[in-house]
């Protein structure tokens, strides 16, 4: 009892027994700084992300909850240190900094399911000059998921394909133009689109000064906007801007809610 309180853990009486205070644990803070590297991505502040990453991982020193029993809590901790080893990754590829590729073969050999795992080791093998080889990394995945009667995601196929092109939009931007961009996180990956999006940068990038996307809701206008906005970063000297217009969008954006109209108002 008396080293686990010189480790710096709290430890308090439970009935006949004790138990560790759950948020002192390496495990709860390990979550907590997951969750604040998850906001600093969306907010596009990789340098901060990174950090909290390194803090995070740097918890870990051996299998999660070895000789316990509770297998699920172990294997549920395990799949976030993965995830947080893909979001150092993306952090670092996003910087513009070398990966360490040995560690990132490792992993995707011991999961060899994890298409976001994949693509980001694809990435940093093309950006390390083994085009060839990472055309093969996805070969194996395709290989494995065919077995389970599966095909990889349209995310994974569109990075194989601007692989084989060369596409000038896997090379590392200039921080500049990172930093030019305040817009919001998309939830999924944008796929698809491409003429929608390629209409609206050629105007924009001309002499057109506004563009309306129009269609009925749900057909993806904002995801449209957004990604040409993300395209167009390096186009404006001030950056590209989200507005949302919505009433709880301008609510958050300046200031208190708007006043409710009472029904006479509204009959008038």
């Amino acid at each position: 009892m008396s080293e686990l309180r010189k480790a710096g853990l709290t430890v308090e009486r439970d009935g006949d027994g004790y138990r560790l205070r759950p948020d002192r644990l390496d495990a709860t803070e390990f979550e907590e700084l997951l969750a604040t590297t998850r906001t600093q991505s969306e907010s596009v502040r990789h340098e901060e992300a990174l950090a909290s990453l390194e803090q995070a991982l740097a918890l870990w020193r051996g299998p999660a909850l070895a000789g316990l029993a509770d297998v699920t809590e172990a294997e549920r901790l395990e799949d976030l240190r993965v995830a947080a080893l893909e979001n150092r990754a993306e952090s670092r590829l996003a910087l513009g900094h070398t990966l360490d590729l040995t560690e990132l073969e490792r992993l995707a050999s011991e999961h060899p399911l994890r298409e976001r795992l994949r693509g980001v080791l694809m990435l940093g093998l093309y950006r390390g000059g083994r085009q060839a080889e990472a055309l093969e990394a996805y070969a194996e995945i395709r290989r494995a998921l065919d077995e389970l009667g599966l095909e990889p995601g349209a995310e994974l196929r569109a990075l194989q394909g601007a692989i084989l092109r060369q596409d000038t939009v896997l090379d590392v931007e200039p921080e500049s133009v990172r930093s030019s961009r305040h817009l919001p996180a998309s939830a999924t990956p944008f796929v698809g689109r491409r003429a929608e999006v390629d209409a609206v940068t050629e105007l924009l990038r001309g002499e057109t000064r506004l563009v309306t996307l129009t269609g009925p809701g749900g057909a993806g206008k904002t995801r449209v906007a957004l990604r040409a906005a993300h395209e167009l970063a390096d186009a404006f000297a001030d950056g590209v801007w989200f507005v949302g217009l919505a009433r709880s969008s301008i609510r958050r954006s300046f200031g208190p809610p708007l006043p409710k109209r009472s029904g006479s108002q509204r009959r008038r």
